[in-house]
């Protein structure tokens, strides 16, 4: 939203109905979406996507389903 990108580590939701709610209060953005290209400021220290040290292809037993459940404010059942 409103075009800057935030580390999923970093992101938080600092209100409830502003378009500009996500903040990263410790490190800030980490790019932007300028005109439709993504620019970059920095890069997470950290191994993510596939430079993760976590990989399922070496898996020996599938890994298991997981149920989505979802909600929002005033939803009835």
């Amino acid at each position: 939203m409103d075009d800057t990108i935030f580390s999923a580590r970093e992101a938080i939701k600092t209100h409830t109905t502003h378009t500009s709610t996500f903040k990263a209060l410790n490190s800030g953005a980490i790019g932007s979406v300028y005109y439709g290209k993504v620019r970059y400021y920095m890069q997470p220290l950290r191994k993510h996507t596939i430079e993760s040290e976590f990989s399922i292809l070496e898996l020996k037993t599938p890994l298991p389903k997981v149920d989505i459940i979802y909600t929002h404010a005033g939803m009835t059942p």
